[in-house]
C-alpha cells in the first residue's frame, strides 16, 4: 500500500488517466508515454536480465512455497524496491492493461485493485474515526504508542548490550561471536546492492562497501584477534560472493569471466578440513594438499577476479575451509600492529602474554626457521611477523619458559664503544677490562651462553664480550687459597695507573689478596705469589716513597671544597679558576704523573675533589667542539667511580659538554658532534628504546616497521619535512633509523 501523499489534490485527481509518466535512466524508465515496466522477479530464472545460475540451487520463495507465511517482503524486496512513490499500484500480477473504462487496475482478473488513491486513503481514515468512535480511537492510539515505548525500550537496551553480548544472547540476536569479534549474518539485501552494474556507479559502491566493511575481518588468519574467520566460515563465505566485486576493476565488471555452471563444482573432499586447518598450513605439504583440493572450486574462495564467482551456497559450503588457506598470507599494517602489541616486551614479561604472543607468531614459525621454507608467496608476509623473532631461538624453536623475554627486556641497546671496549688491546689494560666488563654486564644472558636469551634481537652487538670468556676474566678464584692474579694486574700496577687515583687503588686492592707473598712474614714459597711478586713490588716502592710522616704539610682542605670542584661548577671559566687556586696547594694527593706523589698519605683525603682537574680544561681555552673521540674514550675509560661526595669523575668533566646528545628534550647546537660523545653512553643506563633496538641487529625488517612512521626526518623535499607533513614526530627518537638511510647509499 503506498504511503500518503501530502501533496495529493482531489479536485484534479482523475482515477481513469493512466500512471504518471517517469523519467528515470538509472531505472531504465525513458519514455514519456510509456509507463513504468514491470521489473523481472528475481527469483525467476527464466526473466531476462537475471542469471540463471545464481538461483539454480536456491529456494523461490513465494506465497504457494510458503504455507506458513513465514516469508515477509518489505522495502528492501527486489520485486518492490524498484517503484516510485506516488499512485503507482504495487504490481505483483499480469501486465498492466486498461479496462473497458479506461482504467488501469492492478493487473488481476477481478475488480478489486491492490491500492488504494489518496482520496479513498483519507476517506477510509475518516471513516474509521468516525465509527469507532472517541473512547475507541483513544485506547487504540494509547496502546499503539505504550507498544511503540515499549519495542524503542527493548532496541535501546540490546544496542547498549551489544558490545558486551553473550553467545546466548548472539544466537537470539544472530550476531555471530569469535573472540571479541562480532560478525553480523549477511544482510538480506547484500546481493541486490553488490551487483557488478550497481558497484559501477559511486552510490552504489559506497552502499556495497558499507555493508562489507563489517566482514572484513574474514581476512585475517584465525591466529588473530582481528579474525572471525573460525566459526563463521559459511557466512563468510556468503560475504565473499557477494563482496568481492568491490576488488575488481571495471574491465573485469564489463567483462567478468563466464559463470561457472553450478555441476562443474564436485563435492568437496571429506578430509578438506584438516588439510586446510591452521596447523596443517604452516607446513608445504599441508598447505599444498589444501591447495590441490581448493582449486576444484576456486570460484567459491578466490579474489582476483580471474573467475566467476560460485552463487550458490548449497554448492561452495563444503569448501569454506579453503577461506583459512585464502588468508594465510594476508598482508595487512593491522598485522604487524597487532604483532608488535602482543608481543611487546612489557607483554612478554608474563606468561599469559608471552602465551598470547606464541599463539599469534604460530602462524608465521616458518619464518624463523632456518630450515622451513614458507609456502606463502608474497614476500612482505614474513616482515610483518618481525617481532616474532622474540619468542624464537635461531634454529626457529621456540624459546621455553618466560625468563627469556623477562631477561631481553632489561637488556640495552649495545654500546658502540664495545668492540674497541673488548678488543684484546683493551683487555690488557685495567681501563679497557673495567669498561668491557661494565657494559657487557647489562647482557650477560647473551654472552654467557645462557640458552633463556639466546637469538634475542636485543643481544645483537654484545658478541664481543665473548673476549672476556677467552681470557677467563670473569671467573672467580678459590676463597680458601690465593686467589690468581687477575689479567689486570699488570696494566694496574704499571707506573702511569700508579699516578692516578683509580689505577692505585686497583692495584692496591688486588696485591692486598696476596699480602703475605711480599710482606716481611710472607709465603712467598707458594706458586700463587710469581704471578704477583713483578707487579706488586711497584706498588711496594711507592708505599715506601711516602710512608714519610707528610700530613704536618699538607694544609687543611676548606669545607665547602666538593661544591668548588664539582663537575658542573668547573665547566664555567670563574669555577675552574677558584678550584685549581684551591686545589695547586695539594698537587701531590691528585695530579696525575707527579713526581712527587703523596696519593697513599691519609691526609690526602678531603683533597680528592681536586681530582676533577685531572684532564680538565679552561673552558676558556678550549670548548666542547675541541674534544676528540679520543680523548672522549680515554677519559671514560679512565674515569674514577669514585671522587668526592657528589662521585664526579673525569668522564663525567668530559661528557657533561655533550649532554644534550642524551636528552631527547633537547636540541644540539651545531657546534656538538655528537659522535664524538658516544663513549659517554656508560654514564647513560636508560633502557633501549624501541627504535634502537629494532634497528640494533643484522635483520632490518622490524626496523623497517617502526622507522616507517619519520620517513619525513630523512627527506630531501622540502615539502615533506616533519614540520609540514608530521609535526607530532620527534625526530631524534628515531635517530637509529639512519642506518636504513645508510644502507640505501650503500646499495643503490
Amino acid at each position: 500500500m503506498d504511503s500518503y501523499d501530502p501533496n495529493f489534490n482531489p479536485d484534479t485527481y482523475d482515477p481513469g488517466a493512466p500512471p504518471p509518466a517517469y523519467n528515470d535512466p538509472d531505472m531504465g524508465y525513458i519514455h514519456d508515454d510509456q509507463p513504468p515496466p514491470v521489473p523481472a522477479d528475481p527469483y525467476d530464472p527464466a526473466a531476462p536480465g537475471v542469471d540463471a545460475g545464481v538461483y539454480d540451487d536456491a529456494p523461490h520463495p513465494g506465497y504457494d512455497d510458503d504455507p506458513d507465511h513465514d516469508v515477509v517482503y518489505g522495502d528492501d524486496d527486489p520485486r518492490y524496491g524498484a517503484y516510485p512513490d506516488g499512485d503507482v499500484p504495487h504490481h505483483v500480477g499480469g501486465e498492466y492493461e486498461p479496462d473497458e473504462n479506461g482504467n488501469y487496475g492492478d493487473g488481476f482478473d477481478d475488480d478489486d485493485d491492490v491500492y488504494l488513491d489518496n482520496t479513498q486513503r483519507n476517506q477510509s481514515i475518516g471513516n474509521v474515526q468516525a465509527k469507532d468512535g472517541m473512547g475507541e480511537v483513544f485506547w487504540r492510539n494509547c496502546i499503539g504508542c505504550c507498544t511503540c515505548l515499549f519495542l524503542l525500550c527493548g532496541l535501546i537496551i540490546l544496542g547498549v548490550r551489544i558490545g558486551e553480548i553473550s553467545e546466548e544472547d548472539a544466537k537470539k540476536t544472530h550476531v555471530v561471536i569469535h573472540g571479541k569479534v562480532g560478525l553480523i549474518p549477511p544482510p538480506k539485501d547484500l546481493a541486490i546492492k553488490c551487483t557488478h552494474e550497481r558497484v559501477l556507479s559511486e552510490k552504489g559502491f559506497y552502499e556495497c562497501e558499507q555493508l562489507c566493511e563489517v566482514a572484513d575481518c574474514c581476512n585475517y588468519p584465525t591466529t588473530l584477534a582481528l579474525s572471525c574467520l573460525a566459526g563463521n566460515d559459511d557466512e563468510c563465505l556468503e560475504y565473499h560472493q557477494h563482496c568481492n566485486v568491490l576488488d575488481l576493476d571495471t574491465a573485469t565488471i564489463l567483462n567478468p569471466p563466464p559463470t561457472p555452471p553450478a555441476s562443474s563444482v564436485p563435492e568437496a573432499p571429506k578430509d578438506i578440513e584438516n588439510k586446510c586447518n591452521i596447523e596443517s598450513l604452516r607446513t608445504v605439504p599441508g598447505f599444498e594438499g589444501c591447495v590441490n583440493d581448493c582449486m576444484q572450486a576456486e570460484c567459491c574462495w578466490k579474489k582476483d577476479g580471474s573467475v566467476h564467482p560460485c552463487t550458490s551456497l548449497a554448492v561452495c559450503s563444503g569448501y569454506a575451509s579453503c577461506l583459512t588457506m585464502d588468508v594465510t598470507d594476508h598482508v595487512n599494517i593491522d598485522i604487524n600492529r597487532e604483532i608488535q602489541d602482543k608481543c611487546a616486551d612489557s607483554k612478554l614479561s608474563t606468561e599469559v602474554g608471552r602465551n598470547q604472543c606464541i599463539f599469534a607468531c604460530s602462524h608465521a614459525a616458518c619464518c624463523f626457521d632456518p630450515g622451513a621454507t614458507c609456502p606463502h608467496q608474497d614476500a612482505r608476509f614474513c616482515s610483518q611477523y618481525q617481532a616474532c623473532q622474540k619468542i624464537f631461538d635461531d634454529n626457529g624453536q621456540v624459546i621455553q619458559g618466560g625468563s627469556a623475554a623477562a631477561a631481553a627486556a632489561q637488556i640495552p641497546v649495545a654500546p658502540q664503544f664495545l668492540d674497541t671496549a673488548c678488543s684484546k688491546s683493551s683487555l690488557d689494560t685495567l681501563p679497557g677490562y673495567e669498561m668491557c666488563l661494565g657494559a657487557c654486564t647489562e647482557a650477560e644472558c647473551c654472552w654467557k651462553n645462557d640458552a633463556k636469551c639466546l637469538g634475542e634481537s636485543a643481544c645483537d652487538g654484545y658478541h664481543h664480550c665473548v673476549s672476556l670468556l677467552d681470557q677467563g676474566a670473569t671467573s672467580a678464584p678459590e676463597a680458601s687459597s690465593i686467589p690468581a692474579a687477575p689479567q689486570y694486574l699488570a696494566a694496574a700496577c704499571s707506573s702511569a695507573s700508579l699516578d692516578t687515583n683509580a689505577g692505585f687503588q686497583m692495584c692496591q686492592d688486588a696485591c692486598m689478596k696476596a699480602e703475605c707473598c711480599w710482606k716481611v712474614t710472607s709465603c712467598s714459597e707458594k706458586a700463587e705469589c710469581s704471578s704477583y711478586a713483578t707487579h706488586c713490588a711497584n706498588l711496594v716502592a711507592r708505599l715506601d716513597q711516602t710512608n714519610a710522616p707528610v700530613d704536618a704539610v699538607l694544609p687543611e682542605a676548606p669545607h665547602d671544597l666538593d661544591q668548588t670542584c664539582a663537575a658542573t661548577t668547573v665547566l664555567a671559566p670563574s669555577g675552574f679558576s677558584k678550584c685549581q687556586t684551591e686545589c695547586e696547594k695539594t698537587e701531590c694527593c691528585w695530579k696525575a704523573g707527579a713526581p712527587d706523589s703523596c696519593v697513599a698519605n691519609s691526609g690526602c683525603q678531603p683533597w680528592a675533589p681536586c681530582t676533577v682537574m685531572n684532564g680538565a680544561q679552561d673552558p676558556t681555552a678550549a670548548a666542547a667542539q675541541d674534544y676528540t673521540i679520543e680523548q672522549v674514550f680515554d677519559a671514560c675509560l679512565n674515569h674514577d667511580n669514585n671522587v668526592g661526595k657528589n662521585h664526579t669523575s673525569l668522564c663525567q668533566v668530559v661528557c657533561q659538554a655533550g649532554t644534550c646528545c642524551f636528552d631527547e628534550s633537547k636540541d644540539c647546537p651545531t657546534t656538538i658532534d655528537c659522535k664524538v660523545f658516544e663513549p659517554c653512553q656508560v654514564l647513560h643506563k636508560e633502557k633501549a628504546t624501541q627504535v634502537e633496538t629494532a634497528c640494533g641487529g643484522d635483520d632490518l625488517a622490524e626496523c623497517v616497521g617502526v622507522c616507517a612512521a619519520a620517513t619525513c626526518c630523512f627527506t630531501n623535499d622540502i615539502a615533506k619535512i616533519c614540520d609540514i607533513t608530521s609535526p607530532d614526530v620527534v625526530c631524534r627518537q628515531y635517530k637509529a633509523c639512519e642506518i636504513l638511510y645508510k644502507a640505501e647509499l650503500s646499495n643503490p
